[in-house]
């Protein structure tokens, strides 16, 4: 469900906070949040948590994992938005998904920009901050999405199933090389080491990784590519043709 209070169980809305001291809280959130798109209390989740940790000694990393645009397909609160008025069923639920996930997206780089959101931007954080911004996998069959002009869907090793929107802003990306793309392929897996050493981390023998700080090769610092292979599992309709 999208509506928060209809959920039970594992999926039922939760805050789980560290404190200083190293112990958990886990805490209800769903009746607090009740009849809320669930897209809209994870955007406002991701800006006050900004608010709260903008001004750390250390840096945050904060992973947004929006369930939207993903069956079911239903319309969202952006469904009369007018610049979708041209589509119709799926499509048009799938396209008001993605502007209300699109809408929480700006909610939160707004507030990279007014960490306090006292429209004083004094103490914006958006240059010292390295966006990610990621799909999972290509689009799934008859749920509104198209695909064209890549083969396949979601599931598939095909260039439909696994070539996803991806996009990196901000901390980190060489000037020169800010609007360019960058054609080689990378892995989700790429994105832990290059968070963690884009953030003053690093990484030694003890603690090997399968991802690889993808930084100095967008910014064309480190010849060659990130990876000479790249596997997947198999999938259930690799077959499709």
């Amino acid at each position: 469900s999208y509506d928060v209070g209809n959920t039970s169980g594992v999926g039922i809305l939760r805050e789980l906070e560290l404190n200083a001291q190293g112990f958990e809280s886990d805490e209800i959130l769903e009746s607090a949040h009740a009849g809320e798109n669930v897209t809209n209390t994870f955007g406002q989740g991701a800006v006050d948590f900004i608010r709260s940790h903008h001004a750390d000694v250390n840096p945050f990393f904060l992973y947004v994992s929006f369930t939207t645009p993903h069956g079911p397909i239903h319309n969202s609160p952006d469904f009369n938005d007018p610049r979708i008025a041209t589509l119709s069923g799926k499509r048009k639920q799938y396209a008001s998904m993605v502007l209300t996930m699109d809408k929480e997206i700006g909610r939160i780089l707004n507030r990279l920009d007014d960490p306090n959101g006292d429209n004083d931007n004094s103490d914006a954080i958006a240059d010292n901050t390295l966006v990610i911004f990621i799909n999972d996998n290509g689009g799934a069959r008859n749920n509104g999405t198209v695909n064209t002009p890549l083969r396949n869907w979601k599931g598939s090793p095909f260039e439909g199933g696994i070539r996803i929107p991806m996009i990196l802003a901000g901390a980190g990306i060489a000037p020169v090389r800010r609007g360019a793309t960058y054609t080689a392929p990378v892995h989700t897996i790429d994105l832990a080491a290059t968070a963690v050493i884009a953030g003053g981390g690093n990484f030694d023998n003890n603690d090997p990784i399968d991802g690889i700080n993808l930084l100095p090769y967008i910014n064309n610092e480190k010849a060659g590519i990130p990876h000479q292979y790249i596997i997947m599992r198999s999938a259930a309709d690799v077959g499709i043709r």
